[in-house]
Formats: structure tokens, C-alpha cells, sequence
């Protein structure tokens, strides 16, 4: 299967869908994942394939996208969605939840209702800009992924220790009451925006 994963910012895959992302390699699935916005210093960049080489990503495609103006190139974003569907041939794709109120996750997420019809797509959680959430999908870990997640949200040293959600102790913690609404002891939640199959 091939699962595509949108990130409007480098780090959101590895926080909202890390352990997934790994659990999905370690069933042999094809996972690629596309940053769409890039930042002033390029050292993004190797942090990034970092990540994805412990999350076990076979590919990434960066857009550089200006952060915080997506809402001005809209359309060409989603020319861009459809240029990578069509090489890519995704059966699974995931951005952002519905319920993310940050300017570029919204833009990412609404292109990809259009552009995705015929897939499945789910939104992946981001605690820090979801006031409320209305999850209903559950993916159940094990503890060997969510070890994974946190050693690739690790990897953007850039960015830590600014933000709370990118600490161990606090995506351990999210795993851990996912896990419990299902009666797991590790999960993720999502957002089924469509699910085709």
C-alpha cells in the first residue's frame, strides 16, 4: 500500500503520526511524505531526513513553500498535490485534522479534500493548535513505535526545547491515554475526512 503524508512544517509528521508512520514501515508499506513550507535556515532539512530515516519514510518531497502565506498560492499547492498523486498513486493519505486552527495546516488540509477525492484521508492530530478534537479513528502502537517517534521529533534540535509537545515525557503521555480510550497501551487518534475502499 502507499500512504502519502502531507506536512505543512517539517516536524508535523513525526509529532502527529510518528509512531503510525512506523508501525506502517514495519508492515512493509510504501510511506512518503511531502514538507510544504520551508524555513530560513536549511539545516531543516537534514533534521528532517533524520527523522524520517528512523521513522522509516522511503521518500519526501520538499515544496519550500513560504511559511505562514500558503493562503496566497492555494492553487498552485494543489497543482502541486496533483502532480505528486499522480507519481505516487497513494491509496492512504494523511494532513492535518480538520480541527487544526494553524493558518498553514488549514490551507494543506482543505487542498487535500480537493485534491484526494479518491482516497482515503485521514487528519493526524496536532495537540498544540487543536482547541478541540473530534477523533474517530484510533491506530494502536506498540511500544517500540512510539520509542521511534520520539527519537525522530528528537532529531529537529532546532526546535526543541521550545515546545512541550516535542518532549518525550508529553508524546509518551498522548500514546498513553490514546491507548486507553481503546484499551491499547499505545495509540494515535485521527480524523476520517473519507475513507475509500
Amino acid at each position: 500500500m502507499n500512504i502519502l503524508i502531507f506536512e505543512p512544517h517539517a516536524d508535523d509528521a513525526a509529532i502527529g503520526l510518528g509512531g503510525a508512520i512506523a508501525r506502517f514501515s514495519d508492515e512493509n508499506h510504501f510511506v512518503f511524505s511531502v514538507v510544504v513550507t520551508k524555513r530560513k535556515d536549511l539545516g531543516y532539512r537534514d533534521e528532517t531526513k533524520e527523522a524520517f530515516d528512523i521513522l522509516g519514510i522511503d521518500g519526501c518531497f520538499f515544496l519550500d513553500y513560504e511559511v505562514r502565506r500558503l493562503f496566497e498560492s492555494r492553487q498552485e499547492l494543489l497543482d502541486d498535490m496533483l502532480i505528486i498523486k499522480k507519481d505516487i498513486k497513494p491509496n492512504i493519505v494523511f494532513v492535518p485534522s480538520p480541527d487544526d486552527v494553524h493558518q498553514d495546516h488549514s490551507v494543506v488540509s482543505a487542498e487535500a479534500v480537493r485534491a484526494f477525492m479518491d482516497c482515503s484521508l485521514f487528519g493526524y492530530e496536532a495537540p498544540r493548535n487543536e482547541p478541540q478534537t473530534h477523533h474517530s479513528m484510533y491506530y494502536a502502537l506498540d511500544k517500540e513505535h512510539i520509542d521511534k517517534k520520539v527519537r525522530a521529533v528528537e532529531c529537529y534540535k532546532s526546535q526543541l526545547p521550545s515546545r512541550i509537545q516535542m518532549t518525550g515525557g508529553f508524546i509518551r503521555s498522548l500514546a498513553e491515554i490514546r491507548g486507553a480510550q481503546i484499551g491499547r497501551k499505545y495509540a494515535e487518534a485521527f480524523t476520517v475526512y473519507r475513507y475509500v475502499a
